[in-house]
């Protein structure tokens, strides 16, 4: 489970027990849509400088990359966050005990088929 610690606590916490990818992970993606806008309008430029036509081009289609770029990191971002509520779902399991775990209900055979017990796989077989 993650502790409830500041920004810089958890940051330089080197048992890493508190985690900061969730904390940094928004402003991290704002980060990112800036810098990839800011990509794409140097390039738009340097395609400028070089021909005007593929200036025209990468002008028109930049849309389109910005557009399949963010939602390439948007879709990353978004594993990161269920890899998170993953591991926080599986510690609250662990947290909980074998006790509060369901028990399996073994089915009734079928009607007219036979009762044999299933084969046991104990190891001394």
């Amino acid at each position: 489970m993650e502790q409830d610690r500041g920004f810089f606590a958890a940051l330089f916490d080197t048992s890493f027990s508190s985690l900061v990818t969730r904390r940094v992970l928004g402003v991290l993606y704002l980060i990112v849509v800036v810098l990839l806008g800011l990509a794409l309008l140097v390039c738009i430029i340097a395609a400028f400088t070089q021909k005007i036509w593929l200036g025209l081009v990468l002008l028109i289609l930049s849309p389109l990359i910005y557009f399949l770029y963010l939602i390439w990191i948007r879709i990353w971002f978004e594993v990161i966050v269920v890899l998170f509520n993953i591991a926080d779902n599986t510690a609250a399991l662990v947290h909980r005990g074998p006790a509060s775990a369901p028990v399996a209900q073994q089915a009734a055979p079928p009607s007219g088929g036979s009762s044999v017990p299933p084969p046991s796989l104990s190891p001394t077989q």
